[in-house]
């Protein structure tokens, strides 16, 4: 018979912590991996003496990694991703060639992983935090970041608020898949019960993402943030007989968890940028949100009776006013902080973000 309980396992999700990782923490790699570890923990003062690239061409080259388990390749990821990230956006100019030390190391970790080498939403935010006190619940105030580029709180609270919202999410995913179980019994109590937790996490998430300007100032974000999340652009890996790559940047778009919410509500985007972002997402995760796609009919189940109805368009609602906050987010940390300081409006993901918003938040609807 299958159960919550199951389906969250096969996909590796967990209602503690979402699409988090559902494996232990690596804290450290191996002693091979040294020179990795020993950059990334002085990343910031590497890129601010403009010595970062100095340091990555010295490292030897390390052609075959070799991980024990799952955990320790997401942190060889998490490294060598911030690391390349740094090599090619450094200060002073752009770098198109990544040295064969990191490309060929960094290239078949990320084929280990089935993603993407660069830095994405799975690497800065899913794997990059830790609890400062592992005895404590999952809040902003016990949480910290593995690594950054800068050092920063503004750098590090952006992580970890979209962390939070991650983890948030966990209870809202449980419960969509026990509501899309539920209606295969026609049984709307349940179904009712999983909507009012849904919305009550949609509500809490919101919450969640208007304390980014706590800690976060736009300014700091768009100046020392965000160029080092930016897209690959015809990016050379030395070392490996492939042209040059193109990869869009680290994006709120790569979320798991916000287009679990449009698939289990039948909300439907035209967009091929939400799917093509679904490249550097975790596979299982990929295969969680087509699982939801395929299996919920939540939409027009709830269009059977009004108190299903009602609440059903109060949770598109919740969404709703969530996307039109990150409209707001967005236009207050790139496009007025790029009218201030000049051209470079795009966001992270290499898209203009508040046209792919507006037009995402249009879709959102009720119907």
């Amino acid at each position: 018979m299958v159960s919550v309980e199951k389906i969250l396992h096969t996909y590796q999700i967990s209602s503690e912590l979402g699409f988090l990782p559902f494996h232990t923490r690596c804290e450290k790699l191996s002693a091979t991996f040294d020179d990795w570890e020993k950059i990334a923990k002085d990343l910031p003062n590497l890129i601010n003496t403009c010595s970062l690239r100095k340091a990555v061409d010295s490292i030897p080259l390390i052609e075959n990694p070799i991980y024990q388990n799952k955990a320790e390749t997401e942190r060889a990821m998490l490294l060598l991703s911030f690391i390349g990230n740094a090599y090619v956006f450094g200060w002073n100019k752009t770098e198109k060639t990544i040295p064969k030390n990191l490309a060929i190391p960094w290239i078949k970790t990320a084929e280990k992983l089935k993603r993407k080498p660069i830095v994405s939403h799975a690497s800065c935010v899913l794997n990059n935090w830790y609890k400062l006190d592992t005895d404590l619940p999952f809040e902003l105030n016990n949480l910290s970041t593995v690594i950054q580029f800068q050092g920063s709180i503004d750098e590090s609270w952006f992580y970890l608020v979209t962390a939070k919202i991650e983890q948030r999410g966990g209870e809202a995913i449980e419960a969509a898949i026990e509501a899309i179980l539920a209606t295969s019994k026609n049984d709307d109590e349940t179904v009712l019960y999983c909507l009012e937790k849904i919305l009550n996490t949609l509500e809490l998430i919101l919450i969640d993402l208007v304390r980014i300007r706590e800690f976060c100032d736009p300014y700091i974000f768009y100046q020392r943030v965000r160029p080092f999340l930016a897209s690959f652009e015809n990016v050379n890996f030395q070392g490996l007989n492939i042209e040059p790559q193109n990869f869009h940047g680290g994006s709120a778009a790569q979320s798991s968890l916000i287009q679990m919410f449009d698939a289990f509500f039948g909300i439907h985007h035209n967009n091929s940028f939400l799917l093509e972002m679904r490249n550097y997402m975790p596979p299982l995760h990929v295969d969680f949100l087509k699982f939801i796609q395929f299996k919920s009919n939540i939409k027009n189940y709830c269009h059977r009776t009004k108190p299903l109805n009602e609440v059903y368009m109060q949770c598109v609602s919740a969404l709703k006013l969530f996307r039109m906050e990150h409209l707001k987010i967005v236009a207050e940390y790139i496009l007025g902080q790029s009218k201030k300081t000049g051209p470079g409006d795009k966001g992270t993901g290499g898209t203009n973000p508040m046209f792919f918003l507006k037009e995402i938040t249009k879709n959102t609807k009720q119907e």
